[in-house]
């Protein structure tokens, strides 16, 4: 089952069981307010990529949706939707999918952002509760937190690194290994092994770590050279908002580099960014760390079963639209 063939069996789940827990949640109270902010969750879900709930999936084994864990899997979903909300309040986002983001649908800013964070926790809450409905395998409970506390402390990582004077290499990996390697793929994968009562093989856990680096390497990249439409979210943003990339990582001593990293960028200063990367090696540079990456999943997952499936997820996270 191909991540698009699962996207369709899985969304009318999804959203089912997202619009019955937002009718549950509007019958506490009649507060009109904060019931539309409830209302709005719905919109926020729609067009997510639903990749954690396929790898749960595919790592659980059969190529067709397996109903016997799909809490777990709307668990993991709901999970990444709550750290969206969250994600878009820190980092003062107005727009998420196209969709405007919960913590600018109201007029008063400091209102909208506690809204927001309330929103965020109540999507927590039902993570959790979908993920232990019928749950009796404890491995995969302990897993789910774990992932938890590494997305979140990855979080902390991304937002303090860009106040800092200078970042390492190993601070970078660090946030890029906690906040998508293990959150995105190496820990749904453990989920979904350990929920079909399978051994956790280090060599699952290898290639969930290797797509996330993969995954964020060619996020980086996308920042710069991708298509805003294709993507649906404006470009350079990572730049404009001085994140630790691989791309600031190269580019850090540069004098034009440190003159406009964390400024808004005019056309001109976009285009010299992309002239810089590409004239300074960086983009050849990321290019082969990804590739020489790329080969050596390729070789781990010669020895894991559905390698077929395994080899295409690989091919479609490594080769996103520009």
């Amino acid at each position: 089952m191909t991540p698009t063939e699962f996207r369709e069996k899985f969304e009318p789940i999804f959203n089912k069981k997202i619009n019955s827990l937002i009718k549950r949640a509007a019958k506490v109270s009649k507060s009109e307010e904060f019931n539309k902010v409830i209302s709005h969750i719905s919109k926020l879900s729609e067009n997510g990529k639903r990749i954690r709930p396929y790898i749960i999936n595919l790592a659980y084994g059969n190529s067709k949706l397996n109903q016997e864990i799909i809490n777990q899997m709307v668990g993991v979903e709901l999970l990444h939707l709550f750290a969206l909300i969250h994600d878009d309040i820190m980092d003062g986002s107005s727009v998420r999918h196209g969709v405007k983001t919960i913590n600018t649908l109201h007029k008063n800013g400091d209102l909208s952002k506690s809204y927001a964070m309330l929103a965020g926790d109540m999507v927590f809450n039902w993570a959790y509760e979908c993920f232990i409905d019928e749950n009796t395998n404890k491995e995969s409970i302990r897993l789910f937190q774990t992932l938890i506390e590494e997305v979140i402390v990855g979080q902390a990582i991304d937002a303090t690194l860009p106040h800092q004077k200078d970042f390492s290499q190993k601070e970078l990996m660090e946030k890029n290994i906690l906040k998508t390697a293990r959150y995105t793929f190496r820990r749904p994968i453990e989920i979904g092994l350990v929920l079909a009562g399978k051994n956790l093989d280090k060599k699952y856990s290898q290639i969930g770590e290797n797509l996330g680096i993969i995954f964020q390497i060619d996020d980086d990249l996308l920042d710069i050279f991708g298509d805003e439409k294709k993507l649906n979210k404006k470009t350079f943003q990572d730049i404009e908002s001085k994140q630790a990339t691989l791309i600031s990582l190269n580019l850090k001593n540069d004098k034009f580099f440190k003159k406009v990293f964390g400024k808004k960028l005019n056309k001109e200063e976009k285009q010299k960014i992309k002239e810089l990367i590409d004239k300074s090696g960086t983009l050849k540079k990321i290019e082969e760390e990804k590739n020489t990456l790329i080969k050596k999943t390729e070789k781990l997952i010669e020895g894991v079963d559905q390698k077929e499936s395994w080899l295409a997820l690989l091919e479609k996270i490594s080769k996103r639209d520009k």
